[in-house]
C-alpha cells in the first residue's frame, strides 16, 4: 500500500513538475534562441552595462542570473555563440580547398613519382574554393538587438512555443 501511494505521488509530482518557464526570442512567430534554467546568460541593458551568468529561475517577467536579476523590458541585447548552415557551408569550401591541393600533390609526388608542381585548374579550384569558405566560416552573427522585430518572451507550458520536458536544442 505505502509503495502505491509513493508511485501515485511520484507520478502527480512529475506532472507538477513538468513544465517550467522558458526564455524565448521571438521573430515572426519563430523560435530564435530559447533559454531555460541553467543556460548560459550574456546581455546587455539598456543602460549600457554587459552583464555575463547562467540563469537561476525565469519568472514571469524577471530572469534571475548568478550575477543579477533582469526585467525583460530592460534587456537591449542578447549574445550567444552560434553556427548557421553559412558557417558550415563556409568550413566545407575550406576543408575541400585544401583538400584538392593536397590530393593532388599527393598524387603528383607519390602516385606518379614526379617533382612538386601546380597544376592550373587545381589551383584556380582550391583558391577560389578557399577565398570564398573563408570569409564564409568566419563570420558569424554574436547577438540579436531586442526590439521591433525581435522580442524577449517569457513563455509557460500553455505557449505554443513551448518546446516539452525533454531538452533538444533549436536552431
Amino acid at each position: 500500500m505505502r509503495l502505491a501511494c509513493f508511485v501515485w505521488i511520484c507520478l502527480l509530482a512529475y506532472h507538477v513538475c513538468d513544465g517550467q518557464n522558458q526564455l524565448v526570442i521571438i521573430k515572426n512567430d519563430e523560435v530564435l534562441m530559447r533559454f531555460i534554467k541553467g543556460d548560459d546568460f550574456v546581455y546587455k541593458r539598456k543602460n549600457g552595462t554587459k552583464q555575463t551568468g547562467f540563469i537561476v529561475s525565469i519568472n514571469d517577467s524577471t530572469i534571475i542570473t548568478s550575477s543579477d536579476t533582469v526585467a525583460t523590458h530592460q534587456v537591449e541585447r542578447v549574445y550567444f555563440k552560434k553556427g548557421n548552415l553559412m558557417n558550415l557551408v563556409g568550413g566545407f569550401l575550406v576543408v575541400g580547398g585544401a583538400g584538392i591541393f593536397l590530393i593532388d600533390q599527393i598524387n603528383t609526388i607519390i602516385v606518379q613519382g614526379e617533382k612538386p608542381s601546380l597544376d592550373d585548374n587545381v589551383t584556380q579550384i582550391s583558391l577560389t574554393a578557399l577565398a570564398i569558405g573563408l570569409p564564409m566560416m568566419l563570420i558569424k552573427k554574436k547577438s540579436h538587438r531586442v526590439g521591433f522585430h525581435l522580442r524577449l518572451r517569457i513563455i509557460n507550458e500553455e505557449s505554443p512555443f513551448y518546446y516539452g520536458p525533454a531538452r533538444v536544442n533549436t536552431r
